[in-house]
């Protein structure tokens, strides 16, 4: 996606990754890849809405779906970025080819 603005062109790069909560509450995403060796808090998302992943974390081969067991937290917060919500377990998310579209579904025990 290009822009022109006055002081010349600006290139927007998204991710191929997008996530969409059809849900009716804020879910969170998670990422996981070997080479983050964690789970990593992607965004939040309100219900109905949708993100694009980061391009700089496009590599992530697994995610998990959840929601904060309290109040609103933050990353800094705790040293496990799950343990403030209920989550999901990992789910592979490695495509099958370059256009390929998939539905996961999943459930989280609150």
């Amino acid at each position: 996606e290009t822009e022109r603005c006055d002081s010349g062109m600006v290139i927007l790069t998204r991710s191929h990754l997008t996530f969409h909560n059809k849900t009716s509450t804020q879910l969170s995403f998670f990422g996981y890849s070997c080479s983050l060796n964690e789970d990593k808090l992607l965004d939040s998302v309100p219900p109905e809405s949708s993100i694009c992943v980061p391009i700089e974390l496009a590599q992530i081969t697994h995610i998990r779906l959840g929601t904060l067991k309290g109040s609103e937290m933050t990353l800094e917060s705790s040293k496990n970025p799950t343990e403030d919500y209920f989550v999901t377990d990992r789910l592979m998310i490695l495509p099958t080819g370059i256009s390929t579209a998939r539905v996961i579904r999943t459930s989280i025990d609150c």
